[in-house]
């Protein structure tokens, strides 16, 4: 199964790695008296369950082309507006770059992957501002370079 990691940029900071590593926290933006503790679920965050859901929908969607297995230290950084219906809100955006000639492969096949599956109707309309907007690292080097044998 493909490597994406997808960051949250709503009020609650959520990295998720396919490699079953969960890091939550809250946002640093967010003064410290205010902040719950970190044993506390936020009703408002997605479930780490939502969160799986997500990212294994987007790696079976992500066919990457054999030139970038060939080069496992791409990672392509997309952001990604959803609207509150699943669909997208807008086109979605490559952050980064790179010199590598492959690089725009693998910036092409991770925005076909986010197309091929939208809509993301699964995701809970009542806890949109979670995921609303989503940074999505796709990662080769996850992929086919660092797993274990």
């Amino acid at each position: 199964m493909p490597f994406v990691r997808c960051r949250w940029l709503g009020s609650t900071h959520l990295a998720l790695v396919l490699s079953l590593a969960l890091a939550t926290g809250p946002s640093s933006a967010q003064p410290r008296e205010a902040q719950k503790p970190r044993n506390a679920p936020d009703p408002k965050a997605l479930t780490e369950s939502e969160m799986q859901k997500l990212i294994a929908r987007l790696a079976d969607c992500w066919v990457v082309p054999q030139a970038v297995r060939d080069a496992p230290s791409l990672i392509v950084t997309v952001r990604v507006k959803f609207a509150k219906d699943g669909s997208l809100a807008e086109p979605p955006k490559v952050l980064n770059s790179s010199s590598d000639p492959r690089f725009a492969a693998a910036a092409k096949s991770a925005i076909a992957a986010l197309t091929k599956c939208a809509p993301f109707s699964f995701l809970p309309a009542a806890k949109y501002a979670a995921w609303e907007e989503v940074i999505v690292d796709f990662n080769s080097e996850m992929m086919f370079g660092s797993k274990p044998r």
